[in-house]
């Protein structure tokens, strides 16, 4: 199990939940941001809204985050991405990276995807990062559910990726938060059907005016 988990552009509602939760689980924690002012920050924050958190939570700038992290989760906006991967390529290599995020739009008030280079933007971040292990996982929970640390979370979490024991290590990483379950999916590949699940959360939401989420059964 990796000691340090950074998470790169943390300082927003997904970065941020992932924090709780993956700090409540035992690992350490690095917030990184573009400044490490606006990290310092966001962690402050967290401290203030949640008291009494009892884990080691850090903030910095991304660079430096990727630098000192054993594991590297991305929660970047993806019109931010490329721009921070060519910061990141030594301090990421071997390292596994999760992707998080969808090319998510809201153009016209219409939920939709933005076009992306690759087949997704999980190979994307491998095309970009070669020497990364990279992994696509929590592309549809609510960052809204996972940041309320007084809610209880109960949902799959599927997570696909080339390299098996990084996949492996991932899921494994989804189960050390309670109410979650890390289901491997599959090779790299299928990180675009995780992506475009996205939509399909989005519109179950809106419809049933829940917090909607996956379960895998059989398994």
């Amino acid at each position: 199990m990796p000691g340090t988990i950074g998470i790169l552009g943390g300082t927003g509602q997904l970065g941020s939940g992932l924090a709780l939760r993956l700090g409540q689980a035992g690992y350490k924690i690095i917030i990184g941001s573009r400044s490490k002012e606006n990290a310092e920050k966001a962690v402050e924050k967290l401290k203030t809204e949640n008291p009494g958190l009892n884990f080691d939570l850090a903030g910095t700038d991304n660079k430096s985050a990727a630098g000192e992290a054993d594991l590297v989760i991305l929660t970047v906006h993806y019109e931010h991405l490329v721009d921070l991967l060519a910061q990141l390529k030594s301090e990421i290599a071997g390292k596994i990276v999760v992707s998080t995020i969808n090319p998510l739009t809201f153009a016209g008030g219409k939920a939709g995807l933005l076009p992306v280079e690759a087949n997704s933007v999980a190979e994307l971040i491998q095309q970009h990062l070669p020497e990364a292990k990279v992994t696509a996982a929590f592309n549809t929970i609510s960052a809204a559910l996972l940041s309320d640390t007084t809610k209880i979370l109960d949902e799959d979490i599927l997570v696909a990726g080339d390299d098996k024991a990084a996949r492996a290590e991932v899921a494994g990483l989804v189960n050390a938060i309670p109410g979650l379950k890390g289901v491997e999916a599959g090779p790299l590949r299928y990180a675009k059907v995780l992506e475009e699940m996205i939509l399909l959360i989005i519109s179950l939401n809106r419809l049933h005016k829940a917090q909607t989420g996956f379960r895998v059964t059989g398994i």
